[in-house]
């Protein structure tokens, strides 16, 4: 197949596994076939795989047995990739939220299956579903390269989600006043807007989000009472996100 040299200017995506980090590569070689790109995917496999390290090894634990899951979802879905709005190929994919990953196969019964390395410009399609690979400023970490949701992306780059998701190591109860917890999967759900610019802003209070609009303040924030607009409810926010574009729109 016919080779596609594309030079990418990105902002270094590291990616931690227990005490490994992984910087990924500024130029990629890649072809139309994913599954021969070695510089895109890592294959998982018994000598090397590094998915749920921490868990497995240094917690030893069963992840069978741990409340709650590690995947947006759990089983591989068809979709296609794409790279700065080409195709490269037809793939089965799912999310690995608690290590922020996309795992694929070339096709669903198979036994192997890859990580792709998060590198900006790169999509998950799948019917209503979009998933993309994006800089984000993260609290107390700056800035990271993560694989996010476009939860809307027939509005455009409005909302996007972030899924952070932990493991919290249940205790055994000392006495009969205290309670036995189980190993769980805990996740949060971050949403991030984009007006403007190329900055993914989080959505943490209404407060903050005022702070941002650049117009219209006082419009905006009538909205949000008169709506009842709740800033943890996806739909919700995208009606809201829609208003202050139509605005910004307006004032141009």
């Amino acid at each position: 197949m016919k080779k596609i040299i594309i030079c990418l200017l990105l902002i270094k995506g590291i990616s931690t596994y227990s005490q490994q980090t992984i910087i990924y590569p500024t130029t990629l070689n890649l072809k139309d076939d994913i599954f021969n790109n070695p510089n895109l995917i890592l294959r998982r496999n018994a000598s090397f795989d590094n998915t749920f390290w921490e868990v497995k090894n240094e917690k030893n634990k069963d992840i069978s047995r741990i409340k709650g899951s590690p995947y947006k979802n759990k089983k591989f879905i068809k979709a296609v990739v794409k790279f700065n709005e080409k195709i490269l190929d037809s793939i089965y994919y799912r999310i690995n939220t608690y290590q922020n990953e996309i795992e694929i196969k070339k096709q669903y019964g198979d036994s192997v299956y890859f990580k792709i390395n998060k590198v900006l410009g790169l999509k998950i399609i799948e019917e209503d579903k979009q998933y993309e690979v994006r800089a984000l400023k993260l609290k107390n970490k700056g800035v990271q390269i993560k694989v996010v949701e476009n939860l809307y992306p027939n509005e455009g780059e409005l909302l996007f989600e972030f899924i952070d998701t932990k493991f919290k190591e249940g205790k055994t109860a000392t006495t009969s006043m205290v309670k036995s917890t189980k190993d769980q999967f805990i996740s949060s759900n971050n949403y991030y807007f984009k007006l403007g610019g190329k900055e993914l802003i989080k959505i943490e209070n209404k407060k903050k989000f005022l702070n941002r609009i650049d117009n219209s303040h006082n419009m905006v924030k009538k909205f949000i009472k008169n709506e009842k607009i709740n800033l943890s409810n996806d739909k919700h926010l995208i009606k809201l996100l829609k208003y202050v574009s139509t605005l910004n729109a307006n004032n141009q």
